[in-house]
């Protein structure tokens, strides 16, 4: 079983339906489909990585991100922060699928100290993100990336990375 299925039986548990209307749908179909373009640019910048995905829900991305890094011979390290309980028990659950070492916390993404990490995801886990991205970058260290696929929503100035994909789709990658 892949992890996709692991991840469909745990979101059965607690009751969430897939659904097209749920926010950034375009953009996270869009990441699954070009995830070899974030993963490449990546590889390319770092040989030891150390990742935090903060919203880690059932950490699909993460998941794919870090094990087509370990592919590649990237050595990677990575840490889950969620609050909530029942995707927090789901994520304990399908950690044991994972070959890539997940360290999981339980805590608010708006206290996660995030100063030690090398690339952070985020996908859009809070309404208003104006004020947890002014507390992500100014605790990030430098050469750190931070990555959203909802940033084209966002200014962030120059420092960021534009990666297309072969129908013009872009991603952007802020690094401090």
């Amino acid at each position: 079983m892949n992890y996709s299925e692991l991840v469909n039986i745990e979101k059965r548990k607690i009751g969430i339906k897939h659904s097209t209307d749920m926010y950034g749908y375009v953009e996270h179909k869009k990441l699954l489909e070009n995830i070899d373009l974030i993963v490449d640019f990546i590889s390319k910048k770092y040989t030891k990585i150390k990742i935090c995905d903060l919203g880690i829900g059932f950490g699909k991305i993460i998941y794919l991100i870090s094990h087509k890094l370990k592919d590649k011979g990237v050595d990677v390290e990575v840490h889950g922060v969620e609050i909530d309980d029942d995707y927090y028990d789901s994520i304990c659950d399908l950690k044991q699928h994972w070959s890539v070492n997940l360290i999981l916390h339980k805590a608010d993404i708006r206290d996660f100290d995030v100063s030690s990490f090398d690339f952070i995801y985020i996908f859009h886990p809070l309404k208003r993100m104006e004020e947890l991205y002014e507390k992500l970058i100014s605790e990030m260290k430098k050469e750190t990336i931070l990555f959203d696929p909802s940033f084209h929503k966002l200014s962030l100035g120059e420092n960021k990375h534009v990666i297309k994909n072969k129908d013009n789709y872009k991603f952007y990658l802020y690094e401090k």
